[in-house]
């Protein structure tokens, strides 16, 4: 969803509109600098410009920033207190322009300067907005560790202090990162006690931010419904504000969570009503992009007509506002409507229209790439130019000094000289008196050599003492070690077999990538009679506990497939779940456990092509070179339109599951069992969460699941075992660096 994803960047980095009320502060300051002679009156004024100015011309911003630290070098006649204030103030703008500009080292040691004089002078309050700034950073440099540990530092400072905003903005900024760690259960604790607090203080522009933050989380845990309500909600609060920006923006992302769950035409709505709330703001790059998208809805709808109207009104004002990269990409769209509509003379002309204006803004592109990379040069030359001046001048001053130095010396030698022969007739005078100072020194002396010969002993039966604890740690890091790993070897032991997973499959791959040691996800494949079972789980956690629950829920199935009536695919998870309820004592109240699973499970006919699937939160793909929902309309299936084009004839179609786990759930019902008719050749993947869910990539993203749809897509044609090994290479390099966030299994079956 892209305009959901433009939402969240605007949370993390949210600050001043250039509107025209700023305009008018701005004009207000600069009339006051205008006539102002106090010197601490325009470094507060510049400083404030600045703030203004940051998210709007960061060049600017610094122009300013650099007026108040002129004014800062030059300050008399100011107390110490003062001067720390508008130290701390000044140099929190460095760097907050230093992060703007993603000069994040610089930005570093400026905030922790900033860091260590605060602790050192005990000023709370920087120290907490200096905890939030440096939050900031590592988020911005994708070190999420880091950065949840300063926003958790910035809530202790805040709480301690009692400062209520603050509380509620750490919350949100902690909420923000267990988002960015992929833990939404953890990031939507934290932004609902963020809520309570703007609620409590009345602050109705934050409730809304939060309600847009609480949405994305129900939207990451596939609850659409949820996440519709929540932008509802934000949406009230923007309208009955008259803040038209964010309702435009809010607007936009309803009507693309419905045309996600395939309401076209309730997302048409919404999309319209975006696009008059743009275009009353004259905001028409969005109001292009909206009418781009609604003609899409309506290509791929097969309706030419209103596809054709939306892609024209797109166009036309596009032009207009000299919008030439969407120009372009209209052109494209155009040119294929009139393909698919026989006008192949059309067609031809709107792409020849498409190559021009690419190739004209490719020339424009490069020569503005050169015309930056030739001023960064010259500033480069003359910033280089300066520091030459300052080492020469440095040079200078330096010889000046060492020549005052000198004669200085020189003087007090002469007069060191003069005065020796006062002193040697003194100091016979005092030298009994100093003989007597010297055994007394060496009394305390010898008393301080017994002490510190106590304080040694002690430091060494310490030392032996913390030797001792660092080799129980040891032996108990290696038992708990060993554990886990035999753990792992009973958890590898009941996993089925290669020889059976062939004897029973035959053309499969399967991709298991525990997190830890032991895995929470597990895979189960069984041949009854002339059916073959073969399904993919994904059980609460990871790790050790993860690890129990797939070894329960492999003991149960293999209880319950011995039993004559669970026939469907449905009956086994309707018993499943009454065996994890039963032996998890579950019963809905709160402070039960809430651990389970989500499962996608197929049951597979030997001598006819037909599988049948049940789901239990977890969906199934299925790859073929036909029309599979043409062959199965009475089953709900949804067909993936790949973004990027795909070197394959195939489709992949998607199977929808029950939305409830494998565990005591508010809302319970019998599993659905879905009968598909599929052909000699059609491939089945069945997979966990975890892939989709990894993060990585250039900017740390999730990799998600439209580019493993995509994926599957592209490596279809390939031998099963071929697929296996792209799987885990394209993995690798999405994941670069960064850590597995939970449990990966994804098995292809082909028919």
């Amino acid at each position: 969803m892209r305009k959901l994803f433009i939402l969240i960047i605007l949370l993390i980095y949210v600050g001043n509109a250039f509107t025209q009320g700023y305009q008018n502060k701005i004009d207000s300051i600069k009339q006051i600098i205008v006539n102002e002679i106090t010197d601490t009156v325009l470094f507060n004024k510049y400083v404030e410009m600045c703030t203004i100015y940051r998210n709007v011309n960061i060049d600017s911003a610094v122009f300013y920033t650099n007026k108040a630290k002129q004014i800062y070098n030059n300050l008399k006649d100011v107390n110490k207190a003062d001067l720390d204030t508008f130290y701390f103030v000044l140099n929190n703008g460095i760097g907050l322009n230093y992060l703007q500009l993603g000069k994040y080292d610089s930005a570093e040691v400026v905030l922790n300067k900033i860091k260590e004089k605060a602790i050192k002078l005990g000023n709370k309050s920087t120290l907490l907005s200096t905890y939030i700034n440096l939050g900031s950073l590592f988020d911005a440099k994708s070190d999420f560790n880091k950065a949840l540990g300063f926003h958790l530092k910035s809530l202790k400072l805040a709480e301690e202090l009692n400062k209520k905003e603050e509380i509620s903005t750490a919350y949100n900024n902690v909420g923000l990162m267990h988002y960015q760690l992929g833990d939404y259960d953890r990031a939507l604790f934290y932004y609902e006690k963020s809520l309570e607090i703007k609620i409590e203080i009345d602050d109705k522009g934050g409730v809304a931010l939060l309600y847009n933050n609480i949405a994305i989380i129900y939207y990451f845990k596939n609850d659409i419904d949820k996440c519709m309500e929540y932008f509802k909600k934000a949406l009230k609060i923007y309208e009955n504000a008259g803040n038209k920006r964010r309702a435009a923006m809010v607007l936009s992302n309803l009507g693309e969570l419905y045309l996600e769950v395939g309401l076209n035409k309730n997302a048409i709505n919404y999309l319209e009503e975006s696009i008059k709330l743009y275009e009353n703001l004259k905001d028409f790059n969005n109001v292009v992009s909206i009418k781009k998208l609604i003609g899409q809805v309506y290509y791929e709808g097969a309706d030419y007509k209103n596809a054709g109207k939306y892609y024209k009104q797109a166009l036309s004002l596009s032009d207009s506002i000299g919008e030439s990269k969407e120009t372009i990409d209209l052109y494209s769209h155009i040119a294929t409507l009139d393909s698919a509509q026989g006008d192949f003379k059309s067609a031809f002309l709107n792409i020849l229209k498409y190559n021009q204006l690419n190739d004209s803004i490719f020339s424009l592109e490069r020569k503005k790439a050169f015309d930056e990379l030739q001023t960064k040069y010259e500033t480069e030359k003359k910033e280089q130019q300066i520091l030459l001046n300052q080492e020469q001048i440095k040079k200078q001053k330096i010889f000046n000094w060492a020549l005052v130095i000198g004669i200085l010396l020189v003087i007090i030698v002469a007069i060191l000289f003069i005065r020796q022969n006062i002193i040697r007739k003194k100091a016979n005078n005092l030298l009994m008196l100093k003989n007597a100072e010297i055994m007394q020194q060496k009394e305390e002396i010898e008393t301080q050599r017994d002490e510190i010969e106590a304080q040694r002993d002690e430091i060494t039966a310490q030392r032996d003492i913390a030797a001792e604890q660092r080799d129980l740690i040891t032996h108990q890091k290696l038992a708990i070690t060993d554990s886990i790993e035999y753990a792992k070897r009973i958890q590898n032991a009941v996993l089925p077999k290669n020889e059976t997973l062939s004897r029973i499959l035959n053309d499969y791959f399967i991709l298991f990538k525990p997190k830890d040691v032991v895995s929470g996800d597990f895979y189960w494949v069984k041949e009854v009679n002339d059916l073959k079972v073969m399904l993919v789980a994904d059980c609460t956690g990871h790790g050790v506990p993860g690890g129990f629950m797939s070894m329960l829920g492999i003991a149960f199935l293999n209880e319950i497939i011995k039993k004559p009536e669970v026939i469907t695919s449905a009956h086994l998870l309707n018993e499943l779940r009454d065996y994890v309820i039963e032996a998890l004592k579950q019963k809905g109240d709160i402070g039960d456990q809430a651990d389970g699973m989500d499962i996608a499970v197929c049951v597979i006919h030997k001598n006819k092509n037909i599988l049948q699937y049940s789901g239990a939160n977890n969906s199934i793909y299925i790859v073929s070179d036909r029309n599979v929902m043409a062959d199965n309309k009475g089953v709900k299936l949804i067909e993936f339109h790949p973004k990027d084009e795909v070197n394959s004839k195939n489709k992949l179609f998607e199977c929808k599951p029950d939305k409830m786990p494998i565990a005591h759930f508010v809302k319970m019902h019998s599993f659905t069992s879905f009968d598909l008719s599929l052909s000699k050749g059609d491939t089945v993947y069945l997979f966990s969460d975890g892939y989709p869910d990894q993060f990585g990539g250039a900017k740390g993203k999730k990799y998600n699941y439209k580019r493993f749809k995509t994926l599957l897509l592209k490596i279809s044609n390939k031998p099963m075992q071929e697929q296996c090994k792209a799987l885990d290479e394209d993995l690798k390099q999405w994941k670069g660096k960064l850590f597995q966030v939970d449990d990966i299994t994804v098995l292809g079956y082909r028919l």
